[in-house]
């Protein structure tokens, strides 16, 4: 990869250069894999807020169906 006519100085730039090319790859690799669980657990919690709230809607319908405090 390195030709033969690249002094000393630019050999060292370019295998920096090649390091931080595997760094940030692998940087984006994790981020995408952030991205994903982020995303996961934003459905994760909508589903379970859908269902905490259709808790008290069932135990007011119930008490109202039933007849119960507030009831009539």
């Amino acid at each position: 990869m390195n030709g033969p006519d690249y002094t000393p100085f630019e050999n060292l730039i370019l295998a920096k250069v090649e390091a931080l090319d595997k760094r940030v790859e692998g940087i984006d690799e994790k981020l995408t894999l952030v991205r994903i669980d982020v995303a996961q657990l934003k459905i994760k919690a909508g589903i379970w807020g859908a269902a905490a709230g259709m808790i008290p809607a069932l135990v007011t319908g119930l008490a109202v169906l039933f007849g119960g405090p507030g009831g009539g």
